[in-house]
């Protein structure tokens, strides 16, 4: 991992909200040091033959068009505006750059995550998991599209629990065992119904770790009573307190009554 990102990841996670400072104000000051996408490009670009004037901007993008044009891929629209206008790309972009720069897929994950800030190969989304194939296969990006072109269609759903899933951990265990395209196609075609959804894995992290902790026992059921015994404790002592004020105006009343039954005898004329 790049040192820059990695100070600055470090950074973040030693805030505390518990720390004696303004807990949001110090994210966001981390999260203003990240750099503007043209920066890091610069600096991938640097790392990847650019050998010209960083402060040309016209220099930058005709590198990037010739690199598009030696894998016969077409250049992205409007590269002058992530200079001009710090733009960032969408993930299709990210992914046709790896492609034209001839990466492999960690050095793929690694410009996905540390240049782009985007998430690395999703690999329960179609498209993505032949992407991330083709790249660990060093097939074109021409091949891979027609790949994409032969697949079924998805329909994006819930995940079933109660069924068989395939995490992105099994599915690029898979991949790694395929001889040919003819397998990844054959392999998608028959689970298609997997790839409808995302973070199978968080999800089951969390559902289970949801269970634990509602158990009886388990955190949620303990702090559910504990709750319950302050929200009654509390509840209890509003009405001590609403009593009281109750009394107190129930005392106050009666002296008054007698004082004012004291001060009417006492104006009243002897007869």
């Amino acid at each position: 991992m790049n040192t820059y990102t990695e100070f600055l990841e470090n950074r973040a996670r030693e805030i505390y909200p518990e720390d004696d400072i303004d807990y949001s104000q110090a994210l966001i000051e981390v999260v203003n040091m990240f750099r503007n996408f043209d920066e890091a490009l610069d600096t991938f670009l640097a790392e990847h033959g650019f050998t010209g004037n960083k402060s040309d901007i016209d220099e930058k993008i005709s590198y990037i068009r010739t690199k598009f044009a030696q894998a016969d891929i077409q250049p992205p629209r409007n590269m002058k505006k992530w200079y001009t206008e710090h733009k960032r790309i969408q993930k299709e972009t990210a992914i046709r750059i790896c492609f034209a720069f001839g990466l492999t897929v960690d050095e793929s994950e690694d410009f996905m995550r540390r240049i782009c800030l985007l998430r690395g190969f999703d690999c329960h989304n179609v498209e993505e998991v032949i992407y991330f194939y083709a790249i660990s296969n060093r097939l074109s990006y021409s091949e891979a599209r027609e790949l994409i072109g032969r697949v079924p269609l998805v329909n994006v759903g819930k995940i079933d629990f109660e069924k068989e899933i395939l995490y992105t951990s099994a599915i690029v265990e898979e991949i790694g065992r395929f001889r040919n395209p003819e397998e990844l196609i054959e392999y998608i075609s028959a689970n298609i119904r997997q790839f409808g959804y995302n973070n199978a894995t968080a999800y089951k992290y969390i559902r289970d770790m949801w269970k634990e902790i509602s158990a009886e026992g388990g955190l949620a059921s303990a702090e559910r009573k504990r709750l319950y015994i302050e929200f009654n404790d509390t509840d209890i002592a509003i009405e001590g307190q609403e009593r009281n004020l109750e009394d107190d105006s129930d005392r106050d009343g009666r002296k008054g009554q007698s004082r004012l039954e004291e001060w009417k005898g006492q104006s009243r004329p002897e007869g």
